[in-house]
């Protein structure tokens, strides 16, 4: 395979490069033409999303979104969200990204938010969410805020920003391998959170309400084992209570030196 150089570095020679603003529909909340967060309504069928509706694994969350009358909703038609737009952050925390998926109704973005859309048919959109993933996008992203005293991302910085283009199918190929991974790690995290639940029941079963085994291997206080009080109130015979400092010594870190002499080189 033959590489070229570009802006981005060496890419394979048939990747095609463009910058975002030729290649998306990409827009903003331009103010908040007089909403004030008092406007903001217990229920409606219109939602706004915030940055702290993006979760940290890329979704949305539905159940804790705001919502807005239809009024507010309409005045503009530019940022109401579709089916698989693409969703960033672009104050505080930089770059959060979910992709829409089963939009439950009208909705639209609040201040903070970029609405990327994808309208041509030779970019796909789950490539694009992952490039928008990659280190090496974010570390575009923050070679546009770096100085900055309050994060903040412009649109006229992000439209600007390039975008390595492969064929479709090749995207396609790429996004579905990434997926899988994705599916992969979150497998694994469920297995974990599963593990770590057992882990505290079991916790709680053997030192909190003392039904460890016994010798008989069973569960020691349902079994008539035998309790007796405690400044802790009611524990085990045989157990006592104690301090850290009675089994082990507990060491913090202290401040380094500022002695030249005590570093190493």
């Amino acid at each position: 395979m033959s590489f070229k150089e570009t802006d981005l570095g060496l890419i394979p020679e048939e990747w095609k490069v463009d910058s975002l603003k030729n290649s998306l529909y990409i827009k903003g909340r331009i103010g908040w033409k007089g909403l004030k967060k008092s406007e903001y309504l217990k229920e409606s069928n219109f939602r706004i999303i915030n940055g702290s509706n993006i979760t940290n694994d890329n979704k949305i969350d539905w159940e804790n979104c705001g919502f807005i009358s239809e009024e507010r909703y309409l005045e503009s038609p530019e940022i109401m969200l579709k089916e698989n737009d693409i969703v960033m952050t672009k104050d505080g925390t930089i770059g959060k990204l979910a992709i829409i998926k089963n939009l439950p109704g009208p909705t639209t973005i609040a201040s903070g938010l970029f609405l990327i859309r994808v309208e041509d048919p030779s970019i796909d959109v789950n490539y694009l969410f992952y490039y928008f993933r990659s280190h090496f996008f974010r570390s575009l992203i923050h070679s546009r805020i770096e100085g900055s005293v309050i994060p903040h991302l412009y649109q006229r910085d992000l439209v600007n920003l390039k975008l390595p283009l492969p064929n479709i199918n090749e995207q396609k190929a790429i996004a579905r391998i990434l997926s899988t991974l994705d599916e992969k790690i979150e497998t694994n995290n469920q297995i974990n959170e599963k593990l770590e639940e057992m882990a505290q029941a079991l916790f709680k079963h053997w030192f909190v309400d003392f039904e460890f085994p016994n010798e008989n291997g069973k569960p020691y206080k349902s079994s008539g084992g035998e309790m007796v009080e405690s400044e802790l109130g009611m524990i085990p015979k045989g157990w006592e209570v104690g301090t850290i400092k009675d089994i082990g010594e507990v060491v913090g870190g202290g401040t380094p030196s500022k002695k030249k002499n005590d570093y190493y080189t």
